[in-house]
């Protein structure tokens, strides 16, 4: 099963003691998905009650999270942002050099 799946015994993903749980979620994140196909909006699904899923911006990146066990949600995307932050410095500070590390490029911010 995948990660984070319970290991109940069960071969049907959307069976078991969480069975209901795991429907609702599946008819949603489905409605979001065909709406944005759809409309390039996620949320002009129909027959849902759901958080509305904002328009993912750089000012506010926000991503939407699928939960069975709460109600799914917006989030912010800060997942790897300081590591990403790294990589981009290092590619800004290399631009037209040869040099192998942030301070070896000259890059004043390097956290």
């Amino acid at each position: 099963m995948g990660l984070g799946y319970p290991q109940n015994g069960n071969p049907n993903p959307l069976g078991g003691v969480f069975r209901e749980d795991y429907l609702r979620v599946s008819k949603l994140m489905t409605r979001m998905w065909i709406s944005f196909v759809n409309y390039g909006d996620p949320n002009q699904h129909l027959g849902v009650d759901a958080q509305v899923w904002p328009a993912y911006t750089l000012d506010d990146p926000q991503n939407f999270v699928f939960e069975q066990n709460v109600t799914s949600h917006p989030e912010a995307d800060i997942y790897r942002a300081e590591g990403i932050h790294y990589i981009e410095n290092f590619i800004l500070a290399r631009a037209g050099g040869t040099c192998s590390g942030l301070v070896a490029c000259g890059a004043s911010d390097v956290d």
